[in-house]
C-alpha cells in the first residue's frame, strides 16, 4: 500500500494527541488514574510475557525491547482517555469514530481491496456474451436470410424486414454493409409485387423498423410470383 499505514499513523496519533488535550479539560483526576494504572499493568504484563529469544541477541536490542513495550503501553493507555474524552463530548459518536479509524486501517483495507477483486472476478464471469454471438442467433440471421427475396412470401418479406431492423442494430460493423445490402433486397421486392401499397406505407411516415403488411392490397397473393404463375 506504500506509504497509506505511516500515514494511517500519522493521523491516529493526531487524533489521539487531541484526544488527550481534551481529555485534559474534561476527565476527571481518577480516571487519569486509571489509565496510568492500566499502562503500567500493560507494560509489565508485555514485558514478563514476551517470549524469550532461542539466540542471543545484543544487548543494545535486549534493551531496547522493554522500553518499545512500555512505549506501547504508554501508548494504548493515551488511547484509551483520548476515546473516554471524545465520549464525552460526542456520546453515541464516538462509537462512529472509533468504527472509522478501525476501518480505515492498513489491515481493513487490505481486506477489503481483497473483497473487491473477489466481488469483480465474480461479476466478470457473468458478462453476457458480446454482440456479435447474440446477433448470429437473431431471427435476422436465420435461414431466411440466405433465401433470395424473391423466393420469400410477402409476410416473410416483411417480417424480416422487421427483424433485420432489429439485428442491424445490434451488428458489428463487419455485418451491417450485407445487412442494408438485403434489407434494400426486401423493398425492391416489395415494390415490384405491390408498388401502390409500398407507396402508400412510404407515405405514412413508415419507419426503418415498421411493417408495411398493413398496407399492401389483398390482391396479391402471398406466395412469390413465380410459384403463383406455376
Amino acid at each position: 500500500m506504500g506509504g497509506y499505514p505511516v500515514v494511517w499513523r500519522i493521523l491516529c496519533t493526531a487524533l489521539v494527541a487531541a484526544g488527550v488535550l481534551l481529555g485534559v479539560v474534561v476527565l476527571p483526576l481518577e480516571v487519569w488514574v486509571l489509565v496510568a494504572l492500566l499502562a503500567v499493568v500493560l507494560g509489565l504484563t508485555a514485558i514478563v510475557g514476551r517470549d524469550r529469544p532461542t539466540q542471543p541477541v545484543p544487548s543494545a536490542r535486549g534493551g531496547a525491547r522493554p522500553v518499545l513495550l512500555l512505549v506501547r503501553a504508554v501508548g494504548v493507555g493515551l488511547a484509551v482517555a483520548a476515546v473516554l474524552a471524545f465520549a464525552v463530548v460526542l456520546r453515541a459518536g464516538v462509537v462512529v469514530l472509533v468504527v472509522m479509524v478501525i476501518a480505515s486501517s492498513s489491515p481493513a483495507v487490505g481486506w477489503w481491496r481483497r473483497l473487491l477483486r473477489k466481488h469483480a472476478r465474480s461479476a466478470e464471469s457473468r458478462v453476457p456474451a458480446p454482440v456479435e454471438s447474440r446477433t448470429q442467433a437473431s431471427p435476422a440471421d436465420s435461414a431466411v436470410l440466405a433465401l433470395p427475396a424473391a423466393d420469400l412470401t410477402t409476410s416473410q418479406l416483411c417480417r424480416q424486414w422487421h427483424d433485420s431492423y432489429l439485428a442491424l442494430r445490434q451488428a458489428p460493423p463487419a455485418q451491417r454493409l450485407r445487412l442494408v445490402m438485403i434489407r434494400q433486397q426486401y423493398l425492391d421486392e416489395l415494390e415490384r409485387r405491390d408498388p401502390r401499397g409500398l407507396r402508400a406505407w412510404f407515405d405514412s411516415a413508415a419507419s426503418a423498423g415498421g411493417d408495411p403488411s398493413r398496407f399492401l392490397t389483398t390482391t396479391h397473393s402471398d406466395v412469390p410470383p413465380d410459384q403463383h404463375s406455376s
